[in-house]
């Protein structure tokens, strides 16, 4: 199966080595793309891991133009550390990036949603991709609604501010100042209602107004920022805009005025606070490192069960892609049994009047529809036993065709 998974991950690399490697392969996407023998790709980008998933003719020569390409956009530090996946290793491994195995939280909620939108936001999707990713929702959809995985797996947003209320009391009744407006900040956003927080919110676009129309809380404009950080109970950045609106110079300036300590969650891939920060009196800076030192293991059956789905999804898949290039020798037979049907009906038809020339002409359909049942449903375990190649041979011996492959 011409499948290829190029990428790193949490369990590899460092935030800010994931941000770089994001970084330079969204620059080389289309290089990549425009690749001889590159049929389509698909890149899954999130807090913990960036991955591209590609269709390609040729495994080994795709990965080494990759690997090139990946080298001029700088990316030389992380290609010892590059994961490279091909065929069925590949295809498992986005089934448990789905369904939050592979995660830094296991089971944690939010990845299938990124995977979904990596499908539906790429341009340069191939049908084999298509049906790749949506077998992987699938499975994750299954497992979700077979086990206690979900339930059990927290996000990492939950993660983060369990940290800041261990270090901070909890959040219940104060202000909770969120710095972003994208599609991570509503999770964050629902997290800190389900507490009880007050949230308020900033952001360097200008969207925070049209935020606050949709989610619970109260726009901070910059005039105000300096105001809410000394007042607020906690500070969750999320929105991954390379702007890093907290700078040092900000947080000596409101820890001066605070009397407590000011905790900040950084959960932006890209890091929307300086890491300097942390090492400021009177400022805890919690980032994705932080977060992923103290993720809790999950349960064990839940996990052993999910593996087990998965393990029969990806068989399934396979099997059907697999069945799929049976597909010419079928229709090569359709195409022979329709010519004979058509050449034996325009005799009929020329011999007999029309009512008993259409009976004999839906006979005839009937008929080759059930003589085709038998090959089709061998072409299904030839698919099971690896033995395609041999079927396709066996029906152009047989019929003498010459099959396009």
């Amino acid at each position: 199966m011409p499948v290829l998974a190029i990428g790193v991950s949490h369990h590899q690399t460092t935030t800010d080595e994931l941000t770089a490697f994001s970084q330079q392969l969204s620059a080389a996407t289309g290089a990549i793309a425009g690749l001889e023998g590159v049929n389509g790709l698909i890149t899954v980008a999130t807090c913990n891991r960036c991955e591209v998933y590609l269709d390609v003719d040729k495994l080994h020569h795709s990965v080494r133009q990759i690997r090139d390409i990946l080298v001029a956009q700088k990316a030389t530090e992380l290609a010892g550390r590059i994961d490279v996946r091909t065929g069925c290793t590949a295809v498992t491994h986005l089934f448990e990036v789905s369904c939050g195995l592979d995660s830094m939280v296991i089971g944690e909620n939010e990845i299938v949603g990124q995977v979904r939108a990596a499908l539906i936001g790429t341009p340069h999707s191939s049908p084999m991709l298509h049906r790749l990713f949506q077998a992987a929702l699938s499975c994750s959809k299954r497992i979700s609604a077979g086990t206690t995985l979900r339930s059990l797996g927290r996000s990492v947003a939950s993660i983060g501010i369990d940290l800041a209320e261990h270090r901070h009391g909890p959040v219940k009744d104060h202000e909770v100042l969120i710095l972003g407006t994208g599609s991570y900040a509503g999770v964050v956003t629902a997290d800190l209602q389900r507490r009880g927080a007050k949230v308020i919110v900033h952001s360097v676009s200008g969207r925070a107004i049209a935020f606050t129309r949709s989610h619970p809380g109260t726009q901070v404009s910059a005039e105000d920022l300096d105001d809410a950080l000394h007042s607020c109970n906690l500070v969750v950045c999320c929105s991954g805009t390379g702007v890093r609106t907290i700078t040092p110079e900000l947080v000596r300036r409101v820890t001066q005025r605070r009397n407590d300590e000011l905790v900040i969650v950084d959960l932006a891939l890209g890091r929307d606070v300086d890491p300097v920060i942390a090492g400021i009196d009177g400022a805890r800076l919690i980032d994705l490192d932080d977060i992923a030192a103290h993720v809790p293991e999950g349960q064990v059956e839940a996990e052993r069960t999910a593996h087990h789905m998965v393990t029969e999804a990806v068989k399934e898949h396979m099997i059907n892609e697999r069945t799929r290039e049976a597909d010419p020798a079928i229709r090569a037979l359709r195409d022979q049994m329709n010519h004979l049907v058509e050449r034996e009906m325009a005799h009929i038809a020329a011999h007999t009047d029309p009512a008993t020339a259409d009976t004999v002409s839906r006979t005839l359909h009937r008929v080759t529809n059930a003589w085709l049942h038998t090959p089709t449903a061998q072409a299904g375990k030839a698919a099971r036993e690896d033995r395609i190649e041999e079927f396709t041979r066996a029906i152009e011996l047989a019929f003498g065709l010459d099959i396009k492959r």
